[in-house]
């Protein structure tokens, strides 16, 4: 199970949860409403995981030889299988939730695939699709409680969670450069950061205020050139998307859910310590 858990990247699948949850609260959704659309989410996060690994298998073996499928501690036919699985099951859920909204869920699939795969060696292009794959974790949680636009929640005021995730996702990227984590922060980093202040801006100044201020501590903290300290800034900003959750529903009449996503937060932190990706 530890070898599935870092092949998978658990830790990291609680920040993909979190956007869910939020789109599902945001839209009135049921209790039902909230455990399937985190089920999918927690489904899509691993699987692409997996897929992830399963592209760059090669790779690895020259680069990182501990790491699960290289090792060959899981078979590539094993990762093969969990992979189809989540997808069938993310499949399955969707059709039994909302048939009409399963589109949803395979235009994240293969935005997810396009990052992995085809997309790979285009920098713009792959940053695009998966970031486009993280804001659909909050649309799906929109989408499948068949709740619609009110007047004090209209959907340009919707759409700005998920812009907001699209924007953090591309930040990660050009904070972590891929996968060279030398030298200092890129500018690019701040710069988008500072667009998802002005965007909260118009959800709740409060809320903007708490995410600047929080991101700015975070690239701060980890802006040194070590590459092991620049590491643990990148999983912090990957899990800061339960942050951003959390800053989000401060605005709204939902205050009294911020804690799960705190509690997200550290958990997600907790779990990627204690089964590191290799």
């Amino acid at each position: 199970m530890i070898e599935w858990a870092r092949l998978s990247r658990v830790g990291g699948s609680t920040s993909a949860i979190g956007s869910s949850l939020l789109g599902s609260l945001l839209s009135q959704g049921t209790i039902f409403d909230h455990i399937v659309v985190g089920i999918i989410s927690f489904c899509l996060f691993c699987g692409g995981m997996i897929m992830n690994d399963l592209f760059d298998v090669e790779k690895d073996r020259a680069m990182r030889p501990n790491r699960p499928l290289p090792s060959g501690k899981i078979s590539l036919a094993d990762a093969k299988k969990a992979l189809f699985t989540l997808v069938f099951i993310t499949i399955v859920l969707a059709v039994s939730l909302k048939v009409d909204q399963m589109i949803t869920v395979v235009l994240t699939w293969l935005a997810i695939y396009g990052y992995n795969g085809p997309l790979k060696s285009q920098p713009f292009l792959a940053g695009f699709s998966l970031a486009t794959a993280r804001a659909s974790n909050f649309m799906i949680g929109l989408s499948f409680t068949n709740a619609l636009p009110t007047p004090e929640m209209p959907f340009p005021i919707l759409a700005i969670p998920a812009l907001a995730i699209f924007l953090h996702t591309i930040s990660i990227l050009i904070y972590s450069k891929g996968e060279d984590l030398e030298g200092p922060v890129p500018k690019g980093a701040w710069i988008t950061q500072c667009l998802i202040f002005l965007l909260l801006c118009k959800w709740s100044p409060i809320s903007a205020g708490i995410w600047i201020l929080s991101v700015f501590i975070i690239l701060y903290v980890h802006k040194a050139e070590n590459k092991m300290i620049r590491i643990k800034g990148v999983g912090w900003m990957v899990n800061a998307f339960c942050l951003l959750d959390a800053c989000v529903l401060i605005g709204t009449t939902l205050q009294s859910y911020v804690p799960i996503f705190f509690i997200l937060l550290f958990l997600g932190r907790w779990i990627s310590r204690r089964f590191p990706a290799g």
